[in-house]
């Protein structure tokens, strides 16, 4: 009995061997027939030899594993499986690597050409020496604080009504009103000059 089981396996190692012989040969007379065609199809595709030629080999070996021998040489067959691959190859690919994707734009840090102010007595020295800029112009004293609380602290709309005590919708107005002013103080400065 473990003779016939030898003698089996022999027979069964010589038929496989023999297969696969015969479908290396079937796969060397398909490269031979299609692969100058296919090496330029996708080298057409990829614009650049080396990765037509890495897919080349790519093509060959699933083209060994996965058709029927003979649809070796079926050059449609084979032409679509070397576009699937270079499809495949490109998706891979991580082409903008250096873009990241982040759910909202970072806020660009300010820029500051003066030293911040150390305590408080500074902050209002600073914020005097401001409104100086503009004399006569004639604004109440919440909408200059509505104004300097958004600009020069970056409170929202929202957070600068809460702190005064008013709705978000009029402090916008204000907002809007000292930007408005001191627009038309500043254009007026310039065609003076």
């Amino acid at each position: 009995m473990p003779m016939m089981l030898a003698m089996k396996r022999n027979l069964l190692a010589e038929r496989s061997a023999a297969i696969t012989t015969d479908q290396e040969a079937l796969l060397r007379a398909a490269m031979e027939k299609l692969g100058g065609y296919i090496l330029w199809y996708l080298e057409d595709c990829c614009g650049d030899y080396q990765e037509a030629e890495n897919l080349f080999q790519q093509l060959w070996v699933s083209v060994y594993k996965t058709f029927p021998p003979e649809k070796y040489d079926h050059l449609p067959m084979v032409r679509h499986r070397a576009y699937q691959l270079y499809v495949d190859h490109v998706r891979a690919r991580n082409t903008r690597s250096f873009v990241g994707y982040t759910d909202e734009l970072p806020e660009p840090d300010p820029v500051s050409f003066f030293p911040e102010p150390a305590n408080q007595r500074e902050e209002d020295a600073l914020k005097q020496r401001f409104w100086e800029l503009f004399p006569g112009l004639e604004l109440e004293e919440r909408h200059k604080q509505a104004f300097w609380l958004f600009h020069r602290y970056g409170y929202t709309v929202a957070e600068v009504a809460e702190k005064l005590a008013s709705a978000p919708s009029t402090v916008h107005d204000w907002i809007k009103q000292v930007r408005e002013h001191c627009g038309e103080y500043l254009a007026m400065e310039d065609n003076h000059e």
